[in-house]
């Protein structure tokens, strides 16, 4: 398998768990990963449904001094959960940019009344 085979099954296969994300057993899995990680539980249920895929790799936000009228970069963002917690850090005056390989997005800054960059 060369890099851009590669690079489209790891792709696929994200966009496969976005889209099974509608699923309530997968829900309650996504809400049990989460929580292992140390996501408050009311952090989870201000965002929207489809932010947390359940597919974390740690909770960044634990860990990182996000302050007021910061700029944030989420490299693999998802769902969102990470860039949209770090966007309530950075205020109406900082940025929050979510990137993500995946062509499916479960939401989108307009659904979230956040302007788009």
């Amino acid at each position: 398998m060369n890099s851009e085979d590669t690079y489209r099954s790891v792709q696929q296969r994200y966009a496969s768990v976005a889209n099974q994300t509608e699923l309530n057993e997968q829900r309650d899995y996504e809400r049990k990963v989460a929580t292992a990680f140390g996501y408050d539980p009311d952090d989870l249920r201000s965002l929207p449904e489809n932010a947390n895929l359940g597919v974390s790799c740690g909770n960044p936000l634990a860990t990182a001094n996000i302050s007021l009228g910061e700029t944030v970069v989420d490299l693999g963002s998802g769902g969102g959960i990470d860039i949209l917690l770090a966007a309530k850090k950075v205020g109406p005056e900082g940025r929050a940019i979510g990137i993500d390989m995946t062509k499916v997005s479960p939401i989108q800054s307009a659904d979230l009344g956040v302007p788009s960059s």
